[in-house]
């Protein structure tokens, strides 16, 4: 029983945790710039061959994320691939996670009732 619980369980939690997957990694994995920006000389090394890195600038070497918040993302998840896009992912999420929760489950009550006859609890 506690093997089919802890996988309807795991189930449940993946299904409605994937929508907030979707969005974290969306903002985790927004595109950077094709280039990363040179470093420039800058003042008195800006003639010398030195291969020392002092003196160097970078205007912007990592750029604004073109969606910033939560909000913005799920308002742009929605929009491009309407509510299915929330769901994205969810079947190897569920995969995963059900057998996973159902080991863990199941485990946990094994040892439990193991410690319990044993009087160790």
């Amino acid at each position: 029983s506690s093997l089919l619980a802890g996988c309807l369980a795991g189930g449940a939690a993946a299904l409605l945790t994937t929508p907030l997957d979707v969005v974290k990694t969306r903002l985790q994995t927004q595109a950077l710039p094709p280039d990363p920006p040179q470093l420039q000389p800058c003042g008195r090394y800006a003639s010398s061959s030195s291969s020392i890195n002092r003196g160097f600038s970078s205007s912007s070497v990592v750029p604004s994320p073109s969606v910033q918040g939560a909000v913005a993302t799920a308002r742009l998840v929605l929009q491009e691939a309407g509510w299915r896009g929330f769901l994205r992912g969810a079947l190897p999420r569920l995969v995963v996670q059900a057998p996973a929760a159902a080991i863990s489950w199941t485990t946990y009550d094994q040892l439990k009732g193991l410690l319990n006859t044993l009087d160790l609890l």
